[in-house]
């Protein structure tokens, strides 16, 4: 975090990442992005500037060090998947992190009983060739590890 100094994150939800952020870096400009207007006020009223949209209908001219995602990916259409992609790497000056589900092939999952709702693929992989980014780390988080309390799912830091 020595050398990010702003942060844009794609689906803040309440805001809970920009929050560690912030913990970690309390002088880094915290940004997002959240659909849901009742998250992303309560996002907003923590600090973070929050912006209420869907990522398809979407739109800066900022540009953050960091943008990211953690599990916002899985839920985009992959009809609008390259336009997704497009907008997460105009936002970052440097550094795109992708937090996601993974499936070496597209696979569509149902969710809450939806169908066409949460999809696995290789995120990382695909926004990576697209944009030559240059792969910095990336790692695993597993569902059996109970001090994450997450599900499965892999992590890359790029550098563009």
């Amino acid at each position: 975090m020595k050398k990010v100094k702003s942060v844009f994150e794609f689906g803040t939800n309440v805001g809970k990442n920009l929050d560690a952020i912030k913990k970690i870096s309390p002088k880094t400009i915290t940004a997002g992005l959240e659909i849901n207007s009742y998250a992303a006020k309560i996002c907003s009223k923590k600090g973070h500037n929050t912006a209420c949209s869907s990522i398809i209908d979407f739109t800066s001219k900022e540009k953050y060090d960091l943008t990211f995602t953690c599990g916002v990916l899985i839920h985009i259409n992959p009809n609008e998947l390259s336009q997704v992609y497009k907008k997460i790497y105009d936002l970052s000056k440097k550094y795109i992190l992708i937090q996601e589900y993974f499936n070496p092939e597209p696979v569509a999952i149902n969710y809450r009983g939806h169908k066409n709702k949460l999809f696995k693929r290789d995120f990382a992989k695909e926004i990576s060739k697209r944009f030559n980014l240059k792969i910095i780390d990336y790692g695993f988080f597993w569902s059996e590890d109970k001090k994450f309390n997450i599900p499965d799912t892999n992590w890359f830091l790029f550098k563009k």
